[in-house]
């Protein structure tokens, strides 16, 4: 049986020996083709009646970010070095100037990137306390390894 994200059944071979290489979508967008016994509890599962949308179109801004933070444990994230800790906005929670400079990182390098990320005076004191710019990168890899995100997805935006 293969399952959608939520549970639930997508499809389930038939065991009716007619019907041994059939898949069915038990999806209420889709119809069952199948019309074997073998199917009659995915069959009433397709025929539920499902809750509707919503028709909300009208959001706040904090309360949609408040529940982003929710959903990923937070809006920042930390790192301890010598004892003390640096904190970073969380990727989905940048300001516009943090997403540019990232994108400038090929000019710029990931120095610059990094102390915009900490601020100047804060990198400054990470540094001296034995953090680099690449600790910094290995933190935001290993929180999007932790999220389920690969190299190269964006986090999800906030909604």
């Amino acid at each position: 049986m293969r399952l959608h994200n939520d549970g639930h059944a997508i499809s389930e071979e038939c065991f009716d020996a007619d019907h041994a290489t059939c898949y069915w979508p038990t999806s209420p967008r889709f119809k069952i083709h199948c019309s074997c016994d073998c199917h009659d509890d995915a069959r009433a599962h397709c025929t539920e009646e499902r809750p509707r949308m919503s028709q909300k179109t009208s959001y706040d801004l904090a309360d949609l970010r408040r529940r982003a933070a929710q959903r990923k444990g937070g809006d920042t994230l930390s790192i301890t070095v010598g004892g003390r800790s640096y904190s970073m906005p969380m990727p989905g929670f940048w300001p516009d100037h943090l997403k540019e400079a990232l994108r400038r990182v090929a000019d710029t390098g990931d120095v610059v990137f990094a102390q915009t990320l900490l601020g100047k005076e804060e990198y400054a004191k990470f540094v001296e306390a034995g953090g680099r710019a690449d600790d910094l990168m290995l933190l935001i890899q290993e929180h999007r390894e932790d999220q389920g995100a690969d190299l190269g997805e964006s986090s999800p935006s906030p909604n």
